[in-house]
């Protein structure tokens, strides 16, 4: 089974994947699969349509005309057949290597479930050719939180301000397939139901 399932909705024909799963399948022997999932009336770009002819690590799959973009990260979670998945926006970045990442989480941590980090935020407003200072990480550190004191403060609040904290989900984020499949068990109005992937 592939290692890391990598997830790309693509909710118009206007958006742009190819930087990204350029990047991604340049590491020829990365253990991952991008599944690409479309509404059946989108059509890939033709640099797309031939790089998923010549890597069968690259799939697209069609969902129906008209699905909401829920229903469309649902729709390509289930095309997914890797032992992690992760769910990416067509112009967003992921480290290549992540793929390795949750192998050695395999290993060494074999009781964790999902893997998650800090995001990067960009200002898509942002005046172009005006500089600024930016905090960029410079190191890592892993933490494991307590399952059962993370799930208190998502749904009890506990501790929490004024909202709760989940410090982890499908949308830039690892999930084990184990994860996953008990998620997809749940019925769909009651799930998949924001319709911002970061929440």
């Amino acid at each position: 089974m592939t290692k890391l399932s990598i997830c790309i909705p693509v909710e118009t024909a206007a958006q742009d994947t190819l930087p990204l799963v350029t990047l991604l399948l340049e590491n020829q022997t990365a253990d991952i699969e991008i599944v690409l999932a479309k509404p059946a009336d989108i059509e890939l770009p033709d640099a797309l349509a031939g790089l998923a002819a010549s890597d069968v690590r690259l799939t697209a799959t069609d969902a129906p005309a008209g699905i909401t973009r829920q229903l469309l990260w649902r729709h390509a979670a289930l095309a997914a057949k890797g032992d992690w998945i992760t769910l990416v926006n067509p112009g967003d970045m992921i480290e290549s290597e992540l793929a390795t990442m949750v192998a050695f989480l395999e290993t060494n941590s074999p009781e964790v479930d999902a893997l998650a980090w800090n995001a990067f935020q960009i200002d898509r407003h942002a005046e172009p050719g005006k500089a600024s200072s930016v905090a960029i990480p410079a190191r890592y550190h892993i933490d494991k939180l307590d399952k059962t004191v993370m799930l208190k403060a998502f749904f009890y609040w506990e501790n929490s301000l004024s909202s709760p904290k989940m410090p982890f989900g499908l949308y830039h984020a690892a999930i084990r397939r184990s994860l996953l499949d008990a998620l997809l068990q749940l019925p769909e109005p009651q799930n998949w139901s924001t319709p911002v992937p970061a929440i």
